[in-house]
């Protein structure tokens, strides 16, 4: 259930009842030390306002299931030594060990209310943040590498603060494409800045009143508006004031401003950025390439985006280019490329994308997505998600299904879809391949479905959009409600404009939030995942969750089947192999062994 922080009441460690939550009440104290990670979970200590002492655990609390010295710097930024916390109705137990202590299973259950180490460094804290995260990167941890980027981001102070100043002179230029993104990526960068939130909120509404169309086709106007470069006059200014520091510039812009010399002031502002934001610019670009990594396509455009704002880099405007390509907006990419790239000095991979992007467009403008010799011949690194004459309807029986649209004939692609997580063993381990019980469930699993169960507790705990899309898929035991593919696959619309798809920036546009519990995780992955490999009956040497393709109804004479050009990769396209007309069903074979479909998931 959803917390409210405001009605619940404190408590301290002497009044806490023994192996109960106890209700409507938080345990607020001081950390002691740095949390240390053993094996499983994260541990510290906690001192309340009496001196009273006591232990506490923490459990699906660190990404990708680090521990050790590689888990010690996620768990410092999350709740560093001298920070004051609050746990809401705190469950003491006895453990192990017989000490007694908290054991807090939901990350949501506590927060950090002030943190002593805020007056240390800026770019200290930011340039260690930085080494932690390529350190997971380089192993392959992109999850864990994602949110050592984003806690070390949410230490600055200065970048945020200039890009803020110069979106509220961009406004009063009435430059709203300029300050739109100006205010999007500051609070990409610090989210919880009401003044900034109002900037964002006046460009935007602005722009919807400036501009034509409703929709999806107003947010790319709107979006086109703001990719525009604004580094270049920084760039200008930085060297003319080489002997300024970023917080002379910083003052100089706000004199500026003060004066009502609004383009002084930006170039000002840009010059700051220019001399001080650095290692945000690697943090948000680095972050970027995690998303991509991991599949969080609105995400990966988000954090580019930031990063291009405060200074343009050949590898955070790729990033940007990928992910618009993903997302199914290769027009935007085109826009973004020649807005943002110098043709003399385009690289290898922007060349490459530049001729991805205008092939997409042509795609796209005559109907030819549909087509498999034309999907197979794009690059899958950027292969777009795209639904084609379908949608879900009520199958009776049956539950939810997919239907055409139009009539469909056989070799006509109707589905690209990216899995929304996937876990893999190599082929190196293929005889490691171990098998997990899943909680309260009398079956066993492979470790890859185990892998992408933990992949999505792990990111739903920030990313909303991916416990949406996972809320509304079966889990084996609660009935969901028939939602549109637009709710199911990624796309431009899913997320506020130019923001991340992050709790705190969607909560009005999903009202209630979805917390997904662990069994629930559990039920939705061994329900809907796809499997392949040698290992295992059901599941393989890799797990993937398609919630597009999950819609699809079983059949053993199916309409439907993957197309084999792209199988085997981290895309996944639906051709037709059979004549299908207008509101007919549109079904795909799960397993080609009726018995084992139907013993695995009673189909």
């Amino acid at each position: 259930e959803d917390l409210e922080w405001s009605k619940l009441r404190p408590v301290s460690i002497r009044d806490l009842k023994m192996f109960a939550p106890n209700k409507g009440t938080y345990l607020e104290g001081k950390l002691l030390v740095d949390p240390f990670t053993p094996m499983v979970g994260c541990t510290t200590i906690l001192e309340d306002r009496n001196g009273d002492v006591l232990l506490i655990a923490l459990y699906n609390f660190l990404p990708d299931g680090v521990f050790g010295s590689e888990a010690d710097p996620i768990a410092s930024a999350k709740i560093p030594k001298g920070s004051t916390v609050r746990i809401a109705e705190p469950f003491l137990k006895v453990f192990k060990d017989g000490s007694r202590g908290v054991r807090i299973d939901n990350p949501h259950e506590i927060t950090v209310a002030l943190d002593d180490n805020s007056s240390m460094d800026e770019n200290i804290l930011l340039a260690t943040a930085k080494a932690s995260g390529n350190g997971l990167f380089a192993k392959n941890m992109y999850h864990a590498a994602s949110e050592t980027y984003i806690e070390g981001l949410r230490k600055a102070s200065l970048v945020p603060t200039l890009l803020s100043n110069r979106s509220q002179a961009f406004m009063n230029m009435e430059d709203w494409g300029n300050a739109l993104a100006d205010a999007a990526a500051s609070l990409t960068i610090r989210p919880g800045c009401k003044k900034t939130w109002a900037r964002y909120d006046k460009a935007l509404k602005a722009m919807e009143e400036n501009e034509e169309g409703s929709g999806e086709n107003l947010i790319r106007t709107v979006i086109k508006k703001c990719l525009l470069p604004v580094a270049t006059e920084g760039q200008s200014t930085h060297n003319d004031q080489s002997g300024c520091n970023a917080l002379e510039l910083k003052n100089e812009g706000n004199s500026a401003f003060k004066s009502g010399n609004f383009s002084r002031a930006t170039e000002l502002y840009s010059g700051a950025l220019l001399a001080t934001g650095s290692i945000c610019r690697a943090l948000l670009s680095n972050w970027s390439q995690c998303c991509l990594n991991m599949g969080a396509m609105n995400d990966a455009f988000a954090a580019s985006a930031a990063s291009i704002r405060i200074g343009r880099d050949n590898k955070a405007v790729y990033r940007l280019c990928r992910s618009l390509l993903v997302l199914g907006e290769p027009h935007l990419t085109r826009v973004a490329i020649e807005s943002l790239v110098d043709p003399k000095t385009r690289t290898k991979k922007e060349d490459e994308i530049t001729d991805t992007a205008r092939n997409l467009v042509s795609l796209f403008d005559n109907d030819l997505m549909k087509q498999p010799q034309e999907v197979c011949g794009i690059s899958q690194e950027c292969l777009p998600y795209w639904v084609g004459d379908i949608e879900t309807f009520d199958a009776g029986k049956k539950g939810r299904g997919v239907r055409a649209t139009s009539d469909l004939f056989p070799g006509q692609v109707v589905l690209i879809e990216r899995p929304i997580a996937i876990s893999e063993v190599g082929d190196n381990e293929t005889t490691k391949a171990t098998f997990v019980m899943n909680i309260g469930e009398s079956k066993l699993s492979d470790s890859t479905q185990h892998w992408v169960n933990q992949t999505i507790i792990g990111r739903s705990q920030r990313e909303a959009l991916l416990s949406s899309i996972c809320n509304n898929l079966y889990d084996g035991a609660s009935t969901r409600p028939l939602v549109p593919f637009e709710s199911l696959v990624p796309n431009i619309s899913s997320t506020r404009i130019l923001l991340p798809s992050h709790y705190e920036f969607m909560l009005d546009m999903l009202g209630d939030p979805v917390r997904l519990s662990a069994r629930q995780v559990e039920g939705i992955v061994s329900t809907n995942s796809h499997g392949s490999g040698s290992v295992g009956d059901s599941q393989g040497r890799c797990t993937k969750l398609y919630p597009g393709m999950s819609m699809f109804n079983h059949s053993s004479n199916p309409t439907c089947a993957e197309l084999p050009g792209i199988r085997g990769t981290q895309v996944s396209a639906l051709i037709v192999l059979q004549p299908v007309k207008a509101s007919e069903e549109v079904t795909v074979c799960y397993h080609p062994d009726e018995e084992t479909a139907k013993r695995n998931w009673g189909l």
